[in-house]
């Protein structure tokens, strides 16, 4: 009888842990705080019993300073805690009291919670061996508090005055920017990572050589699945891998006209690395910025260097979609043209592009618009070591040429893929590359295994760790470029497997540019924003093929000896889900809900 007496009189204890930063998941983790707490129940086995693990509240990642309701564990808590009829526990116990609070505010007003009449909880410490059902534990809580926020405090202006002081010799505080990375031999400088240095290299001579803006550099860098900022951050171990993120719906090659613009302005890219630029959580003028120099810069701190051209365009009007004297002229096809006569496949990794530009014309005054190979530029001559000859051709007749060609696929899909499929079939061999696309996706599909045949002969030690890493870089090197060629073969293919897909989303293009197409005449100046979003959402790229001038062609202006004249162009498509993927991310929050409801959703095959 007394034993059940005694087994009603036990009160029933839940268990609060949280763990914020990793330190203090060495020092402070899950299982250290449970088994403590599970201990301190066992030594008191005749008052307190376990409430159930389902009374177990664990804050992960959450900081003590954030209030009971912005933690979710504990918010869970203080809900199971309000069930009118029964209490499901009556005692909170906690490894440590800095674990329910660091700040005596906040831990006062979860006691005061605790003390309401509705309400009544008890709160144990395993740690400061504190028991608020007494007098004095009540006491020593709020004197514990105090110190547990002067310790606070203290911690931040330690951490504060050895991030200064590291700052000062030239470590880099946060997450290095695209470009570099920490080097642990270095006491936290950066260094310049390869891969990414050559994405910021490419964007600065988008923007001021190709004439690109910051959207289409945005949707360049998209298209040919270049890395996004925040991806290099885990796959070159930048950030902290443990840390969970929602994955962008749009996979790791998200970029956003604005981290464009991030890297076209970051100083850090002509060595300047600034610190303290805030105080108290307030940002500081930049004349208050402290400025360490580091080894590193990407491009010279001189005028003339490619980052303060960059400036220059930044500040001005220089948007180089637009040329310098009409202010609304959109160049429509900026991004897409290719110059197949100067690319070669053994010495470059692509073509170059051709951008508009503007001619004056001295009988009128006024510009003509055309669009040339960048490799006129002096800059890409060096570069690549040779001129460009083919003649430049005029905007308006090469846009309404190409936007011609687009209203017809939507408007008649069959009969165009019809017409390309004869086209194509003449010059591929089809079985040949379906043999290939098998090769390639059977040695795409050993990449991991290659890599642990690596791993193993170096544990058996038939192989130097320098062999090891040269092997593990050439296995990485050829995986990426197999699964570039995959993609182009597929691309190529896509006319022939997808014609169905394509149909099937230019019956969606149709129905969105209905009345757009309707509007479309012959003489309409064609540098508007939706040709230009329309054209970007279909077309991969546009190469420009040339032939040697003979007597019978008929060319304006200066004449130049081995000059080449563009006689055809070869438009391909992206793939289906690209298009409707870039035709949804046009919408309006408003016609993105009416395309869910026609359907498109399911056309594209997956969820946005």
């Amino acid at each position: 009888m007394n034993e059940n007496k005694d087994n009603k009189e036990k009160k029933k204890v839940a268990l609060y842990i949280r763990v914020s930063t990793d330190e203090q998941a060495e020092m402070y983790g899950v299982d250290l705080q449970r088994n403590a707490l599970m201990g301190l129940i066992a030594s008191k086995v005749n008052e307190y019993e376990f409430a159930g693990s389902q009374h177990v509240y664990i804050d992960e990642g959450e900081s003590g300073t954030l209030e009971p309701e912005d933690r979710p564990a504990f918010r869970a808590l203080l809900e199971d805690a309000s069930v009118p009829d029964e209490k499901p526990f009556d005692i909170v116990a906690v490894y440590k009291i800095d674990r329910f609070a660091r700040r005596l505010k906040i831990l006062l007003e979860i006691m005061d919670k605790f003390n309401q009449e509705d309400f009544k909880l008890e709160f144990i410490s395993a740690h400061e061996n504190i028991d608020t059902s007494t007098p004095f534990g009540r006491a020593m809580l709020g004197i514990i508090g105090v110190i547990a926020e002067l310790e606070l405090e203290t911690i931040k202006e330690r951490t504060r005055a050895g991030r200064l002081a590291s700052a000062e010799k030239g470590g880099y505080m946060g997450i290095p920017p695209l470009g570099y990375v920490k080097s642990d031999d270095l006491e936290g400088k950066i260094v310049i990572q390869e891969e990414e240095a050559e994405i910021v290299k490419m964007i600065f001579d988008l923007f001021v050589n190709e004439r690109m803006s910051k959207e289409a550099i945005a949707s360049y860098l998209v298209d040919r699945k270049i890395q996004s900022p925040l991806t290099y951050r885990y796959e070159h171990s930048k950030e902290d891998t443990k840390k969970q993120r929602t994955p962008s719906i749009y996979g790791p090659y998200q970029w956003h006209p604005s981290a464009v613009k991030t890297v076209l302005e970051n100083e850090i890219y002509i060595g300047n690395q600034y610190y303290n630029r805030s105080k108290d959580g307030k940002k500081l003028p930049k004349e208050d910025w402290k400025l360490y120099i580091h080894q590193f810069p990407l491009f010279s701190p001189t005028p003339d260097s490619l980052f303060f051209q960059a400036q220059k365009l930044l500040q001005g009007s220089g948007n180089r979609y637009y040329a310098r004297k009409d202010k609304n002229r959109r160049y429509l096809l900026q991004g897409l043209l290719k110059c197949a006569n100067c690319f070669d496949p053994v010495l470059h990794d692509e073509p170059y592009a051709w951008h508009g530009t503007p001619h004056m014309v001295k009988s009128t005054g006024k510009p003509a618009y055309y669009y040339e190979c960048s490799s006129k530029h002096s800059g890409k001559k060096k570069a690549r070591h040779v001129t460009c000859k083919v003649v430049s051709l005029p905007a308006k007749n090469l846009e309404k040429y190409v936007l011609d060609y687009i209203f017809n696929l939507v408007d008649n899909p069959k009969i165009v893929f019809e017409y390309q499929q004869k086209l194509q079939s003449k010059k591929l061999n089809i079985s040949l590359l379906e043999f290939r696309l098998k090769t390639i996706i059977a040695l795409i599909n050993t990449h991991e295994s290659s890599k642990s045949r690596i791993v193993e002969l170096y544990s058996d030690g038939r192989m130097s760790k320098e062999a090891k890493d040269e092997a593990f870089k050439e296995s990485d090197r050829k995986h990426k470029n197999n699964l570039a060629e995959k993609e182009k073969i597929e691309k190529d293919l896509a006319i022939f497997t997808a014609e169905g897909e394509y149909i099937k989303v230019f019956e969606v293009f149709k129905e969105q540019y209905a009345k757009f197409m309707k509007e479309y005449k012959q003489d309409i100046e064609v540098e508007n924003e939706e040709f230009y979003r329309l054209v970007h959402m279909i077309v991969e790229e546009i190469i420009v093929f040339s032939r040697p001038k003979t007597d019978k062609d008929s060319v304006s202006g200066r004449k130049v000896e081995g000059q080449m004249i563009p006689y055809m162009l070869k438009i391909t498509l992206k793939i289906p889900s690209e298009m409707l993927m870039a035709l949804l991310k046009s919408l309006s929050p408003e016609e993105k809900l009416q395309a869910k409801k026609r359907g498109w959703w399911a056309t594209q095959g997956s969820n946005l």
